[in-house]
């Protein structure tokens, strides 16, 4: 879990460098309501969003008190004491067709941390949206309900293996305790005494209700290789492609060709990999499902890479040439002091406007430019343009001094 957390924090360190820090302070000004969104919003909107807000808690609460879990011969059904979601929340469980094998029951989850029994759950069906987590349930006083979640004692005994107060949950002795502790929860007894038993916990972890879409090898290799690394390699070179730009960035219609193009082809290859023999056509409809949606999202991932490489590989083979470009706040552009060059403009960054507006009209900025392979696109460099914008934004915090504008500025 530590490790997990350091990679979320890094993977975020990297999200906030993709931007200058005037992005996000006006993107947090805005949400503190500093002439933004908040400000400009109706009153009657928060207020909406508030009373949904507690709407929302209320109704957690409620199902957490009201809801019950009733056990008889023929049925386990789940009551959620939530009148108006009824339809959706509660439902009831045949026991007849789980003794009978129609609808087999699974044991999902790993355990980890000091509180293991609380990782696993009892599901079924082929979305495995029914679920019931036993060690949340206890039996009720009176009748036969079984309340809503509440502490379930394991006892005055600890897992016999502890090493440096660290819990492995592979070793054999903690794995027998945990069998007895889950053996010893009041659902699973009240489950086995009415003939409906549950495998063991060390055959829990893998266990899935539905169609086992990684027995196919094709979608098992995009969602454990193909996926992670369009991710990955998507965000290494959209940082390292952090201060080029095009001057004319790829049109929609770029885009949708590319993707359509993806999709299909990734499709195709995926498609080859056809329904097991003997499913049922829903379970087929799954796997035709799940391969279109692997084929869309390698779609979507892989341009937003491939649009960053021909930047990233002109910023490492192309010398970059220095052109000056005049800034004309009328228009909110720099635009080039040689049009016959390049004839491009640049249009001003909306959240850098403090620093623009501090500048003087006609001043010249120099960027660094590099042509790609054959002329096909033109990019310019910002690293050192953002470098003076942040500059100039730490001087304005310091001290009520503005840097102003000159007829020649160098970067």
């Amino acid at each position: 879990m530590g490790l997990a957390g350091l990679a979320m924090c890094l993977l975020g360190w990297r999200l906030y460098q993709l931007f200058p820090a005037e992005r996000w302070r006006d993107a947090f000004g805005r949400l503190a309501g500093q002439g933004g969104l908040w400000s400009k919003a109706p009153l009657w909107e928060a207020v909406v969003w508030l009373l949904a807000s507690i709407g929302v808690i209320w109704l957690q609460w409620h199902q957490q008190r009201r809801s019950r879990l009733r056990l008889d011969e023929r049925t386990l059904r789940l009551d959620s004491g939530v009148p108006l979601l009824r339809r959706w929340l509660d439902w009831s469980l045949s026991l007849d067709d789980v003794r009978a094998g129609k609808t087999p029951l699974l044991l999902n989850g790993v355990a980890i941390g000091t509180n293991a029994l609380w990782m696993f759950r009892i599901g079924w069906g082929l979305s495995a949206l029914r679920q019931v987590q036993p060690a949340a349930w206890v039996p009720a006083e009176h009748g036969d309900a079984l309340p809503p979640p509440g502490p379930v004692g394991e006892a005055d005994t600890r897992p016999p293996h502890r090493p440096l107060g660290y819990i492995g949950w592979g070793h054999p002795d903690n794995a027998a305790w945990l069998q007895r502790q889950f053996d010893a929860l009041p659902l699973v007894k009240a489950l086995r005494s009415h003939g409906v038993d549950l495998p063991p916990l060390n055959r829990a972890h893998g266990n899935r209700a539905g169609v086992d879409l990684l027995r196919y090898e094709r979608l098992r290799t995009s969602l454990k290789l193909w996926l992670p690394m369009a991710l990955v390699i998507g965000m290494a070179l959209q940082h390292l492609a952090r201060h080029q730009h095009y001057f004319a960035p790829w049109s929609m219609a770029m885009w949708s060709v590319l993707a359509l193009t993806l999709a299909l082809l990734i499709g195709i290859w995926l498609w080859r990999d056809a329904p097991a023999t003997g499913m049922s056509r829903g379970d087929a409809g799954s796997v035709r499902g799940a391969q279109c949606l692997v084929a869309l999202l390698l779609a979507i991932l892989m341009p937003w890479g491939l649009q960053a490489a021909p930047l990233v590989l002109a910023q490492w083979t192309v010398p970059p040439l220095s052109e000056d470009f005049v800034l004309d706040l009328g228009s909110g552009r720099l635009k080039p002091e040689n049009p016959i060059l390049n004839g491009r403009d640049i249009r001003l960054d909306p959240a850098a406007s403090t620093f623009w507006a501090a500048q003087l009209n006609g001043s010249i900025h120099p960027l660094p430019l590099r042509r790609g392979w054959g002329g096909l696109w033109l990019q310019y460099d910002t690293e050192d343009l953002n470098g003076r914008i942040a500059r100039f934004y730490d001087q304005q915090q310091r001290g009520p001094a503005s840097i102003a504008g000159s007829r020649r500025t160098d970067i």
